[in-house]
């Protein structure tokens, strides 16, 4: 039997997962840290189809989504912040390629913006 995609998630997001994975019908894979998710992409990187990086996991999130982009460049990664734009932006820094959610937002809100980053 083949498995479902899979979402990797660095930090945990509660009940929004719980719907994600109802609604969409994907794996979620939950790392605490950086390295958690590091090593989980190099076990599974066939099955994830998108990596979610919540910035408040710290610089670890972002230095995380980096490395696994040295793996595979083509791997979508998604933030999340309740920062202004502007600050996530700088915080972000020099990473390319990559689609910004802000806090607060809903459970469907998620959902469509996770189904228009995997459409492209």
């Amino acid at each position: 039997m083949k498995k479902a995609p899979a979402l990797l998630l660095i930090g945990d997001l509660g009940k929004v997962q719980d719907s994600m994975q109802q609604s969409l019908g994907f794996e979620i894979l939950n790392t605490g840290d950086g390295q958690q998710c590091i090593d989980k992409f190099a076990l599974r990187e066939s099955d994830i189809v998108l990596v979610i990086a919540d910035l408040h996991q710290g610089k670890n999130g972002i230095d995380a989504a980096k490395d696994i982009r040295d793996d595979n460049a083509d791997v979508p990664v998604l933030f999340m912040t309740d920062m202004q734009e502007r600050q996530a932006v700088q915080q972000i820094g020099e990473f390319s390629n990559y689609y910004l959610l802000t806090k607060p937002y809903s459970v469907v809100f998620l959902r469509d913006c996770i189904r228009s980053v995997l459409r492209r």
